[in-house]
């Protein structure tokens, strides 16, 4: 610090027991930006990945789980990185009912991926109890997490319930996440985290949920969405990125797993040439009936497929009669198939 005086330097490296708040550019050394998947998602920095429930984007995050998991190359021909740990915090699915099986369809390397599930506290009393994890309060109990996993991945899915405060206000927003960031650099771990889109419509920029200063805080943004020619298949395209240029935007269908209520991602070897604002302003046909597009949500929320009694007790509580949702099943283009569920058959999309 050559425009301070060694006292002020003393007493400013005490404020920080140690460390200078303030430096000139010269004493930093350029670096260049290290990557998980080359192009898209750099190590050290948080990357959002934002989409509606049905388009298996947290199915999506399960693949780049897996393939951190066992070093295998990116569905875009990117060379694979080394295997490395891999941390989850997932609150919205089951772990031993959907998210291992995710896993087990992904072909991840279990011995790899690990949960982060509850942060130790204690009560007045001292006696010491275990609570859902919050961001940033616990911020120093996930980069626990991070080192003693040495994780260079870390999936948020979704953000919002474990984000504290207002997260439709930019200035709590961009506080809470900052700690976070500052973690991911410090151990180079790269952090995913999940948004759902909001009703709205219009540029990707602005649909996915809560302020716009967690895309603000992120390096590099997602937006996965239906393809408007085809809906039955899912294009996630770059919303924004500041470490790169744009990469291409890749397609994927959502493919049910034999034997299995959950689904795994079939990705198209070509790119595609659909943005993120085409896939936020892409609505579904007006001619489907409110039974239809119930159903074919559903499915699509369940990986494709579903248990047959399972679904009709979904779909009576959600107001629908069995025959009516029997025939929007066949307008769909949805069919019962046999399978070796308890029920004995299940509802297959597609």
């Amino acid at each position: 610090m050559p425009h301070t005086t060694p006292t002020a330097q003393a007493a400013l490296r005490d404020m920080v027991k140690g460390e200078d708040p303030m430096y000139s550019a010269t004493e930093i050394e350029a670096e260049e930006v290290q990557w998980l998947w080359p192009g898209r998602i750099p190590l050290g920095k948080i990357v959002t990945l934002d989409g509606d429930p049905a388009t298996g984007k947290s199915t999506l995050a399960i693949d780049i789980a897996s393939r951190v998991s066992r070093g295998a190359p990116w569905p875009d021909g990117s060379a694979a990185a080394m295997a490395c740990n891999v941390l989850l915090m997932c609150a919205e699915d089951g772990h031993a009912d959907t998210v291992v099986p995710r896993l087990n369809g992904a072909t991840a390397d279990l011995g790899k991926v690990h949960f982060l599930n509850k942060v130790p506290r204690h009560d007045p009393a001292g006696e010491r109890y275990l609570e859902f994890p919050a961001i940033p309060r616990d911020t120093t109990f996930i980069e626990y997490a991070i080192r003693h996993y040495d994780a260079k991945l870390l999936i948020v899915d979704v953000l919002m319930a474990y984000l504290t405060g207002d997260a439709h206000r930019d200035q709590e927003v961009r506080q809470a996440l900052a700690p976070l960031a500052e973690v991911a650099q410090r151990t180079g771990c790269a952090m995913l985290l999940l948004r759902h889109l909001n009703k709205g419509s219009g540029k990707a920029l602005y649909r996915a949920g809560g302020s716009i200063g967690i895309t603000g805080a992120a390096r590099a943004s997602y937006t996965v969405g239906k393809d408007p020619n085809d809906p039955g298949r899912i294009v996630m395209a770059t919303t924004k990125t500041n470490v790169a240029q744009e990469p291409p935007s890749l397609a994927y269908r959502l493919e049910p797993i034999p034997g299995s209520h959950v689904a795994r991602i079939a990705w198209e070897a070509a790119p595609v040439d659909i943005t993120a604002d085409e896939l936020t302003t892409y609505r579904e046909p007006a001619r489907r009936t409110p039974a239809e597009k119930w159903l074919a949500a559903y499915l699509a929320d369940h990986g494709g497929q579903a248990p047959t009694t399972q679904l009709q007790d979904a779909a009576k509580e959600a107001g629908f009669p069995e025959r009516t949702i029997r025939r929007a099943r066949d307008s769909i283009g949805a069919r019962a198939q046999r399978s070796g569920f308890a029920n004995g058959s299940v509802w297959v999309l597609g």
